[in-house]
């Protein structure tokens, strides 16, 4: 539970990209250990399906890190905002914001990439599951805001429209779980709603 504490705090305390990565993976290993407490097989299916895409995602994070280290030089988040800022092909820029949304939108389960949340946050014990609901998917949360306000501000006609229909249409998601007929999908569902309102 520390290493998972660890990589929240670093993630929220980080100035660059690449360490924001690494944070996200001391986080992913973490919470797959709590997620197989007790080794019962609906928390291993859960486990499987959480670790591989919360991977998928990672990879495109990492992979979108490598495009905009490769167009501006430096992964420290205040001078790649200055950098882009520069640049004349806004279409690529666009494209890595897009990107970033995709991979932050999986970690932070927000629709419609939040398929993976209720099959896997109510495996774990309840402790567990109250840990994830109160800080897994609000760093997802928090690494889009941080990177769509300090990085990708330069187009908010785009980038910010889109944010806006996503965070619109996780509540409407939420608000139709108490219709899950588990209770336990039912709440996973309005951890949705709520975290799209932070």
């Amino acid at each position: 539970m520390h290493l998972l504490l660890a990589g929240v705090a670093g993630a929220f305390l980080t100035g660059d990209i690449f360490n924001l990565y690494v944070w996200f993976e001391v986080m992913l290993v973490a919470s797959f250990a709590l997620l197989i407490l007790g080794s019962e097989k609906p928390q291993m299916e859960g486990a499987i399906k959480y670790v591989t895409l919360n991977l998928v995602s990672s990879v495109i994070f990492l992979v979108t890190i490598g495009l905009l280290y490769s167009m501006v030089g430096t992964l420290n988040m205040a001078d790649i905002a200055q950098r882009l800022a520069h640049l004349d092909d806004n279409s690529m820029v666009d494209a890595l914001a897009m990107m970033f949304l995709v991979a932050f939108g999986i970690k932070a389960a927000a629709f419609p990439l939040f398929f993976w949340l209720p099959a896997s946050y109510h495996t774990p014990p309840v402790a567990v599951s109250a840990l994830f609901a109160g800080l897994l998917t609000k760093v997802g949360v928090y690494a889009l805001y941080r990177v769509f306000t300090l990085i990708f501000y330069h187009n908010p006609g785009y980038t910010h429209e889109i944010l806006l229909w996503g965070a619109a249409l996780t509540m409407l998601s939420g608000v139709l779980g108490p219709r899950r007929s588990s209770s336990s999908g039912a709440s996973c569902r309005s951890t949705s709603s709520a975290r799209s309102v932070t």
